[in-house]
C-alpha cells in the first residue's frame, strides 16, 4: 500500500503503539491478529489520506477532576455510563469507531446505511455524550 519499505515500518510502528495503548480494547485477546491488522491498514490508510492521527490518549482532558490516582477510573466510568444513554445502534457506532478504530467508510457497510449518516449519527451521538458528561460533573 505504502511507497516505501521505510514508510511501511513507521506505519507498522505507530500501530504497534496504538495496539499497545488500546490492548484493553482487544475484543479476542487470544488471537489478537485480526485486531491488530486492522489497525495496521487504518494507520496505512490515514497515512495515505494524508490525516494526521489524533490519539484520545494524548488528548489533555481539562478540569474533569481535581487531580488523584483514581481519575483515569472515574472518567472511564463516567464515559461507560455516558455511553449507557444513547441507543444501541449509536452506542455500536461509537465503540466501533474509537473503540475498533473503523472508519466511516468501514462503519457505513458494516451497519448498512450510508457514509453521510454514520458521519450525522456519530455526531449527535458525540454532542448528547458530551451534555450528559457535562451534567455528570457539574453534580460532582
Amino acid at each position: 500500500m505504502l511507497r516505501s519499505p521505510e514508510e511501511a515500518e513507521e506505519v507498522v510502528q505507530d500501530a504497534m503503539l496504538r495496539a499497545w495503548r488500546a490492548h484493553d480494547r482487544c475484543g479476542n485477546p487470544e488471537s489478537p491478529g485480526p485486531w491488530f491488522l486492522a489497525i495496521v491498514r487504518n494507520e496505512a490508510l490515514r497515512r495515505l489520506s494524508g490525516r494526521t492521527a489524533v490519539y484520545l490518549e494524548d488528548m489533555t482532558i481539562v478540569d474533569v477532576h481535581a487531580g488523584g490516582a483514581g481519575d483515569d477510573a472515574d472518567l472511564r466510568i463516567d464515559v461507560s455510563r455516558a455511553l449507557s444513554h444513547l441507543d444501541a445502534v449509536d452506542r455500536a457506532l461509537v465503540e466501533q469507531r474509537y473503540g475498533a478504530d473503523l472508519t466511516y467508510t468501514m462503519l457505513a457497510e458494516a451497519f448498512q446505511m450510508p457514509e453521510g449518516t454514520v458521519k450525522v449519527r456519530l455526531h449527535r451521538a458525540r454532542k448528547r455524550l458530551r451534555a450528559v458528561l457535562e451534567e455528570t460533573h457539574a453534580h460532582a
